[in-house]
């Protein structure tokens, strides 16, 4: 069996920010549920868009608790272009946030909708524990 990696180039661009909140992403709290959510962007990104920035927030306020949320970001359509797969474990912490950006390959030619494939997930210790994500910023040509 042969493993590879598919890599996207993005050659010099123009970062832009902003925020995109989904509201069914903003306090996601699963236990053994792979939910798929489709989100359409609200407003069009520009057509040279080349990729968009995915926030991964953790909220973990429980010592014995787990946070465990791996998830495929790809947009709708797209899947050719490039998947971001996102991968936290996290048990046993306390009062603690995890925060990084994921970047999700994108063609202004195609829809206007992400998809988020929930792989697994398992979250214990209360509803202090809880992901989040939203848009914060594309990629320009």
């Amino acid at each position: 069996k042969q493993w590879y990696q598919r890599r996207v180039a993005i050659t010099a661009g123009t970062l832009k920010r902003t925020q995109i909140v989904f509201p069914n992403l903003e306090k996601i709290a699963l236990h053994q549920q792979t939910p798929t959510y489709v989100e359409r962007m609200p407003t069009p990104l520009p057509n040279n868009t080349r990729a968009v920035i995915v926030q991964v927030f953790c909220n973990f306020w429980n010592t014995d608790g787990h946070a465990y949320l791996n998830v495929d970001i790809h947009q709708d359509g797209n899947e050719e272009g490039g998947v971001a797969s996102v991968e936290n474990t996290h048990y046993r912490v306390y009062a603690n946030t995890f925060y990084y950006e994921v970047m999700v390959p994108w063609n202004g030619d195609l829809s206007d909708r992400l998809k988020f494939e929930v792989k697994s997930s398992y979250q214990t210790g209360g509803d202090l524990n809880w992901y989040r994500l939203r848009v914060v910023g594309y990629i320009l040509a």
